[in-house]
């Protein structure tokens, strides 16, 4: 979208208005991020900012990284997810923060998750080799 402002005799374009029905493009991401994203399904900013921040942090090739480079970069331009209201969050810090903490949790459940099933293989190998040995001894005996 351009607006064009006329005044005497010069004219000046100006071509950086972004706004909800700008390409996702307009928001300078990395080439990562936009392919990120146009894979995704979005195509304007518009389609963006009418999630809330859950679907992203959400999405199966999370990156936390990438999520504070999306909710940083929105708030530079003006824009917000749908749930990260400037009432509820009034800096992108806390928006991280809260995020940040819920990231650490899922670490650690699924760090501890990985623990029992190392765990649980290391059992299964030991009585594995157990019954093993116990068959040798049988085997011997007779």
């Amino acid at each position: 979208m351009s607006i064009e402002v006329r005044e005497e005799t010069h004219c000046f374009i100006e071509d950086d208005i972004t706004d909800e029905t700008s390409d996702i493009g307009d928001l300078d991401l990395s080439v990562s991020d936009y392919n990120y994203y146009r894979r995704l399904g979005f195509r304007t900013i518009g389609q963006l900012i009418h999630n809330d921040a859950w679907f992203f942090f959400n999405q199966p090739v999370h990156s936390f990284m990438r999520f504070e480079r999306l909710i940083r970069t929105l708030d530079n331009y003006g824009f917000r997810l749908k749930d990260c209201s400037k009432e509820q969050y009034p800096s992108v810090d806390s928006i991280v923060a809260t995020f940040k903490a819920e990231d650490k949790r899922r670490f650690e459940e699924e760090m501890k998750e990985l623990t029992l099933e190392t765990r649980r293989e290391q059992s299964r190998i030991r009585s594995k080799r157990y019954r093993e040995r116990q068959k040798r001894k049988q085997l011997y005996a007779v």
